[in-house]
C-alpha cells in the first residue's frame, strides 16, 4: 500500500533495529558485519581517529552533515562590575586581532577532520539566511593581527614573548596581556579547540591559561557562575539553534545582570544598531524581504564588531558499511533515516 510502490520503493523489505551500549559497541558490530548503519545517537566524536583509519582502509563510511551546534569563543567585553581585570577586549581592534591570530581552518581540520567549515558569523553558509559575501571574512593573518595589537598599545618591549599595555586609556602601563579561556570539562571538543587557540595566541604575544570547569559550575546562573555571571575573559562553548539565526543572543536586553541573571549575552556586548536590526529580524514575517534583509544586516554588524569568534558547526555523524547505498544525512531532518525508502544494500 506504499504510495511510491510503483517506483519500486522501498528497496528493502525489512529493517531491524539493534540497541547497543554506546559508540564502541556500534563500531564493533559494524566492523563485524552484524549491523549496516550506526546512527548518530552514539557519540562518535572520541572515536574519530579510529573511524577515519577504518574508512581509509575501506571498512566503513563516515557520513556527516552540519549539525545545530555553533562552536565559538565569546569575548568577555564588559564583565560584571565586581570582576576586576584590565579591559582587554573593549577595543574592537583587539577582537579583530584575536580572530586573525587564530588559524581556524587548522582547528576545523584537526577537530572535525576537515568535515566542517570555518564560519564567518553565527549562521552557517548552508543556511538560506546566510549573508554570503556581505559579511566580513577574517582570514588567518598573524602579521596583521600583530599590527593591530601594536596600534592599540599592546607591545612586547621587555622581549619576554608576552605583550604588555603601553599608553592604553584605562589600562595600567605594563599590564601583561594574560587571559583565561574557560571551557566545560565534559566537552572534549572545547578542550581540543582551547589547546590550539592557546598556542596560536601565544604566537601573537597573548598568554592564555585554559581552565576547565565542571558543567554545573560553568553553566551556573549568575552572579556566581563564571559564564552567566560575566566573570570570564574568554569562554569556548556551543550554542544550539534550529532554523532561526541566533542574533538575539547578542542584544543588549540579553546581558545578564542584577535584574536578570538568565540573559544569554554573556559578553556584555552592546550596540544600538545591532539591537535594532536584530529586533526587526525577529519580528519580521519569515519569507519576506524584510526578514532576510534584517537578518543580513545583523550578521554584517556581528562580523565587524565580533562579540565572539565564530569557529565551526558541530557535526552530525553516522556510520555505514561500504555496501549500503543512498545513505546520507540531511541537516534539516531529525532522523538519519529520512529517506529510508531509498536505502539499499548490495
Amino acid at each position: 500500500h506504499y504510495f511510491r510502490a510503483d517506483e519500486g520503493l522501498p528497496y528493502v523489505d525489512r529493517v531491524v533495529f539493534r540497541f547497543t551500549s554506546g559508540a564502541p559497541e556500534v563500531i564493533a558490530r559494524l566492523l563485524a558485519g552484524e549491523c549496516d548503519i550506526g546512527t548518530q545517537d552514539a557519540d562518535f566524536a572520541s572515536s574519530m581517529p579510529l573511524l577515519v583509519q577504518a574508512e581509509r582502509q575501506g571498512l566503513l563510511n563516515i557520513v556527516s552533515a552540519p549539525g545545530s551546534g555553533w562552536e565559538h569563543i565569546d569575548f568577555g567585553i564588559v564583565p560584571a562590575p565586581d570582576y576586576r581585570r584590565a579591559d582587554f577586549f573593549g577595543d574592537v581592534r583587539v577582537r579583530q586581532a584575536i580572530i586573525q591570530c587564530i588559524d581556524r581552518q587548522s582547528i576545523v581540520d584537526e577537530v572535525t577532520y576537515g568535515r566542517s567549515s570555518v564560519l564567518d558569523s553565527y549562521v552557517p553558509p548552508e543556511h538560506p539566511l546566510h549573508a554570503g559575501d556581505a559579511v566580513l571574512r577574517w582570514d588567518y593573518d598573524p602579521a596583521e593581527a600583530r599590527t593591530l595589537l601594536e596600534e592599540v598599545g599592546w607591545l612586547d618591549e621587555d622581549g619576554d614573548g608576552v605583550r604588555e599595555a603601553h599608553r592604553i586609556s584605562g589600562i595600567r602601563t605594563g599590564t601583561p596581556f594574560e587571559v583565561t579561556l574557560l571551557v566545560s570539562s565534559d566537552s572534549s571538543i572545547s578542550q581540543r579547540v582551547a589547546r590550539i587557540v592557546k598556542a596560536h595566541l601565544a604566537d601573537c604575544g597573548v598568554r592564555v591559561r585554559v581552565e576547565a570547569r565542571a558543567p554545573a559550575d560553568f553553566f551556573a546562573a549568575g552572579p556566581v557562575g563564571p559564564l552567566y555571571g560575566r566573570r570570564f575573559d574568554l569562554a569556548e562553548t556551543a550554542w544550539w539553534f534550529d532554523f532561526v539565526p541566533l542574533c538575539g543572543r547578542y542584544v543588549s536586553a540579553e546581558i545578564p545582570g542584577e535584574d536578570h541573571w538568565y540573559g544569554d549575552n554573556v559578553t556584555g556586548y552592546s550596540n544600538p544598531d545591532y539591537d535594532a536590526v536584530c529586533q526587526e529580524a525577529l519580528q519580521a514575517l519569515p519569507g519576506t524581504s524584510e526578514y532576510e534583509e534584517f537578518h543580513e544586516q545583523a550578521q554584517i554588524i556581528f562580523s565587524e564588531e565580533l562579540p565572539a569568534v565564530p569557529l565551526f558547526m558541530r557535526l552530525r555523524v553516522a556510520l555505514a558499511r561500504k555496501n549500503v547505498l543512498n545513505f546520507a544525512l540531511d541537516s534539516t531532518a531529525q532522523s538519519e533515516l529520512w529517506n529510508i525508502e531509498m536505502l539499499d544494500v548490495e
